[in-house]
C-alpha cells in the first residue's frame, strides 16, 4: 500500500499558491506573544513579554548570561520545519527537544558574531517521533551595546498526516491518493518537473495535472511547479509502497 509524506521546502510568490499547514506560529505579527512558554530559567539576565510580541531579556553590558524556556506541542507529523527569528549578537542560540520534558536532546546550535541583529534560524524536516512532544529554546552569550536579546517569530510547519487514511489534501489545490498527486488550479500557463533525489530529470509537462508515484522505486522526489512569472514552489515527496 502506498503511503506519501510530503513536505514544502520552499515559498512560492504569485499565482501557484498552496502551502503547508502552519501548526503553531508566535511572536512579532501574532496574538501569541510567547504565552504558554514556561518562566524563563535565566541566569545574569532578567526578561518579559513587551507590546510587540516578543520575549525581551535584558543585562549588563560585558556580562556573560543564558536563557531558556520550553513549551510542550502536539502535531501528528513525520516532518517538521521549526523557524525562530532572535535579536541578539555574540551568542549561541539552541533548540532541544524532549518526549517527557526531563531527558533533552539538543537538535540545533547556531551561533552569532558581533553586530546586533535579526538572525532567522530554520531547522528543516526534524521528525518528532511522536505527536505529544517539548521544544526548548536556550540562547547564551555575552552581552554587548545594545544590552538585550531578543525572541521574535517562531513558527512550525508541517503536513498533518490523517492516521489510518491514504488521503490527505494540501490547500485546496494538491491531492495525494493511493501514490497519485493531483494539482487543481485555474492558472493555465505553468510547468511542472518532477526529480529524484540524485537531481535526474523523471518527467517534464506543462500545465501537468497529475503524476503517478506508484511505478517508481521507494525514495525521495522534487516537485517543481513554476508559473510564467517565473514564480517556483518546490515540494518533497518520500515515496514508499
Amino acid at each position: 500500500m502506498t503511503k506519501l509524506f510530503t513536505l514544502f521546502a520552499s515559498t512560492l510568490l504569485g499565482v501557484i499558491s498552496f502551502g503547508q499547514t502552519t501548526v503553531y506560529e508566535t511572536g512579532n505579527g501574532t496574538s501569541d506573544g510567547w504565552t504558554g512558554w514556561s518562566t524563563p530559567v535565566t541566569s545574569n539576565c532578567s526578561g518579559s513579554i513587551n507590546g510587540v510580541n516578543h520575549y525581551q531579556f535584558t543585562g549588563t553590558t560585558g556580562n556573560s548570561y543564558s536563557l531558556e524556556t520550553y513549551r510542550q506541542f502536539n502535531i501528528n507529523s513525520n516532518d517538521i520545519d521549526i523557524y525562530l527569528d532572535v535579536l541578539t549578537q555574540d551568542a549561541t542560540i539552541e533548540i532541544d527537544y524532549s518526549q517527557d520534558n526531563v531527558s533533552y536532546t539538543n537538535i540545533f546550535s547556531q551561533s552569532v558574531g558581533a553586530g546586533y541583529a535579526i538572525t532567522n534560524f530554520i531547522l528543516p524536516t526534524y521528525d518528532p517521533v511522536v505527536s505529544s512532544f517539548y521544544l526548548k529554546v536556550k540562547v547564551s552569550g555575552v552581552f554587548g551595546s545594545p544590552s538585550s536579546t531578543n525572541l521574535y517569530s517562531m513558527k512550525i510547519n508541517a503536513v498533518l498526516n490523517s492516521s489510518g487514511t491514504e488521503e490527505f489534501e494540501i490547500g485546496s489545490d494538491v491531492l495525494f491518493k493511493n501514490g497519485m498527486f493531483q494539482y487543481f488550479t485555474s492558472t493555465t500557463d505553468y510547468q511542472i518537473n518532477i526529480f529524484d533525489q540524485a537531481g535526474r530529470l523523471i518527467t517534464s509537462e506543462k500545465n501537468l495535472k497529475e503524476f503517478d508515484f506508484s511505478g517508481l522505486e521507494n525514495g525521495v522526489y522534487f516537485v517543481t511547479l513554476q508559473n510564467s512569472e517565473g514564480d517556483r514552489k518546490t515540494l518533497k515527496v518520500v515515496h514508499s509502497n
